[in-house]
């Protein structure tokens, strides 16, 4: 609950005016604007803890009255897309005859101002929320030391207030670790809790609970004893009609919409368990817009130099980006100038013996059906380029469009001349994952957003692109030919590829143990063997052991299962049907990707996976971790995850008979079925 205490100080010889103090812990600034503005019409200095508010809400407070100046600290691992937590801040009237100065504590707990005037002494004014009694005594006396270092510091030369939430009571008869170092700081100090001072009318308590049953002193304003004197008011507001007033309005509000918040999460979880099962694609759309977003990243490090603000951060990603895009004068030694030369002397030449050079297939025409089917290919929500042209405006634009597109895309073939405006793009770089480290660029996926009407002509032209390579051979001397050729190939075409991120398995029967330790070249790069190579998210082990394969499918289950926490799946959230139908049609296929080709299980791995899914299911429907296993997967109708593994092999194994003859997948599987059949009958014949 929020409590105020105000006070009044009039310190003689230092100050003419008299100095209205309030301390106030608010528990969220925004749910009690009409209360706080009445408090700020009595106080000259307002101390304010609790107001959760983050980066990007916390110009509430300080556009909140143009009578005060404001002075904030924001609760510690508070970005600008989560709710804040913790923070205090102080509101000081403006006043001609002082000047107000922040001073800059960096601290998430603790803020001060200092009030400079030419002719009193000057005043600083600390404002401090301690940790609360759900954090160890370790955390509290941390930032008890880091106030007193504060106090020492401004002490001397200032006469120094210190207020706000202690979270402690030292009134009470059972005093605890806390509060004996609280008490031992004001006596070291010679301060004095102004509502414990003798003589002055205070309140008896500055929180208690909903049932009123607890009551406790825990906000305190502590002044140097020589002024304590000076202090002619002391009140809590708790007997204030206006402050009851607005309790029950904000009980009230906080209901509502408590009530508000369950219809809206309601409705989300039905459309989130309609899309798991009609389309995966709409339900990883939803779970999206209700995760909240990750934070950004603050700084980069590149070529030895880091970027700490936005703006040096940009600058850094242009420069990456420069370097990595630019040719660096060394195409001459990394592909084939003769063969480049060769080529281009050969078209020249065909072009100079030609009068009318043509390709037919891009000299005809675009019809509007071309350019229309071309169209309808496009999706609709994607992100549009430079020229702000959304998927949209083509698809719902009528034919007035598409005549004017085919025209356009008939003139840039006919005068091959593409427009610049085409050729610019926003860069959006994507983090690659996997725990790597977030400042490094080189862990980012670049995605260039262009115009959708260069994306759509080139759709017409160029189907299809492919950029992994797998070679296969049975040799050694074969593998190193096949990687020639590749070599020369990406020589002549002006191809170029990564040789640190090429990888190499050698396979070879279990009475080997000992395998040798071959070396690839590719050009001048070197190609290393590995043991484990994660190709196309499935684990490939040269040793063809699958206990390491299996534990990273287990882990990958649960790490999955608590990824959705946050959009219902998890006992408070979705009934245990909706989790049920997430679970196999979400969790279950995106860990067992590639199943089909894992061969045999042992007993071990297949308890592994089946205790996994038996977590599951005694996580959500709150079970005990001894309850009987086969009331656990009953329960919700599951199939054993061996069960499931042979369904997919058989569906796999009829998909591989019904394919077509001429696909490669198809020529490796009769080929390996050739080979099994010879083995069995030259075992036969023996």
């Amino acid at each position: 609950m929020g409590r105020v205490t105000v006070f009044q100080l009039q310190i003689f010889k230092l100050l003419i005016v008299m100095l209205r103090f309030c301390t106030w812990n608010m528990r969220g600034a925004m749910y009690g604007t009409s209360y706080f503005q009445s408090i700020l019409e009595k106080s000259d200095i307002c101390l304010l803890t609790e107001h959760w508010l983050n980066k990007s809400n916390i110009s509430f407070l300080e556009n909140f009255d143009s009578r005060f100046d404001t002075v904030y600290s924001i609760g510690m691992n508070c970005s600008s897309y989560t709710k804040g937590s913790g923070g205090t801040a102080i509101l000081v009237r403006k006043s001609p005859g002082y000047k107000i100065y922040n001073l800059n504590l960096k601290n998430d707990r603790i803020c001060g101002i200092k009030l400079c005037s030419n002719e009193y002494q000057d005043i600083c004014v600390l404002c401090v929320l301690l940790p609360s009694t759900n954090y160890t005594q370790e955390v509290y006396l941390k930032y008890l030391d880091d106030l007193c270092k504060y106090y020492d510091m401004y002490c001397e030369d200032n006469v120094t207030l210190i207020g706000g939430d202690f979270n402690i009571d030292i009134t009470n008869q059972n005093i605890s670790g806390k509060a004996v170092n609280y008490i031992e700081f004001l006596k070291d100090r010679n301060l004095c809790p102004a509502p414990l001072k003798q003589g002055c009318l205070g309140p008896m308590y500055t929180f208690r609970s909903k049932d009123d049953n607890i009551r406790t002193l825990l906000d305190y304003v502590c002044i140097p004893e020589f002024i304590s004197n000076d202090i002619p008011f002391l009140k809590s507001q708790k007997g204030d009609p206006s402050y009851h007033n607005y309790k029950l309005h904000k009980r009230e509000f906080r209901k509502h919409k408590r009530q508000a918040e369950k219809q809206w999460q309601e409705e989300k979880y039905e459309e989130i368990k309609s899309a798991a099962e009609l389309d995966i694609e709409q339900f990883y759309k939803r779970v999206r817009r209700m995760r909240k977003p990750s934070s950004s990243i603050n700084k980069l490090i590149y070529n030895g130099n880091v970027a700490t603000d936005d703006v040096n951060v940009c600058e850094m990603w242009s420069d990456y980006f420069h370097d990595l895009y630019s040719d660096n004068g060394d195409s001459d030694n990394l592909f084939d100038t003769n063969f480049f030369k060769k080529i281009k002397d050969f078209i020249q030449t065909y072009i100079d013996s030609n009068d009318n050079c043509v390709i037919p297939y891009l000299e005809r025409k675009i019809t509007i059906d071309e350019v229309s089917e071309q169209l309808r290919s496009l999706k609709c929500g994607k992100a549009p380029g430079p020229d702000y042209l959304c998927n949209e405006h083509l698809l719902y634009g009528g034919k007035a469009i598409l005549t004017y597109v085919c025209k356009l895309y008939d003139i840039i073939l006919k005068t091959e001349y593409i427009p610049l405006c085409f050729r610019h793009g926003i860069i959006i770089t994507l983090y690659k994952g996997n725990n790597k480290d977030k400042s490094s660029p080189n862990n980012y996926r670049a995605v260039t957003l262009t115009s959708q009407l260069i994306e759509s002509k080139s759709g017409l032209i160029i189907e299809h692109l492919a950029d992994d390579t797998t070679l296969l051979s049975s040799s050694k001397n074969g593998l190193q030919i096949l990687l020639n050729i590749v070599h020369e190939y990406a020589q002549r075409w002006r191809l170029k590829y990564n040789a640190l991120k090429s990888k190499f398995l050698l396979f070879s029967p279990k009475k080997y143990m000992q395998k040798p330790d071959y070396v690839f070249s590719f050009g001048d790069a070197t190609i290393l063997m590995n043991a484990t190579v994660t190709y196309a998210g499935t684990l490939l082990d040269c040793s063809r052991r699958t206990f390491g394969r299996t534990d990273m499918t287990c882990k990958k289950l649960k790490r999955k299962l608590h990824s959705l926490y946050n959009i219902g799946v998890n006992p408070n959230g979705m009934s245990p049907v909706a989790n049920t139908v997430i679970w196999k049609r979400v969790i279950l296929p995106c860990a067992l990707y590639a199943c089909e080709l894992w061969g045999h299980l042992n007993s071990t791995e297949i308890g592994m996976l089946e205790q996994a899914q038996r977590y599951f299911t005694r996580f959500i429907l709150c079970f005990d971790k001894r309850s009987p296993n086969d009331s656990c997967i009953s329960n919700l109708g599951l199939w054993t995850i061996e069960g499931l593994i042979d369904k997919f092999k058989i569906l796999f194994l009829g998909r591989l008979c019904r394919a077509s003859v001429t696909t490669t997948h198809k020529q490796l599987f009769n080929l390996r079925l050739g080979q099994i059949f010879s083995e069995d009958l030259a075992r036969n014949h023996q």
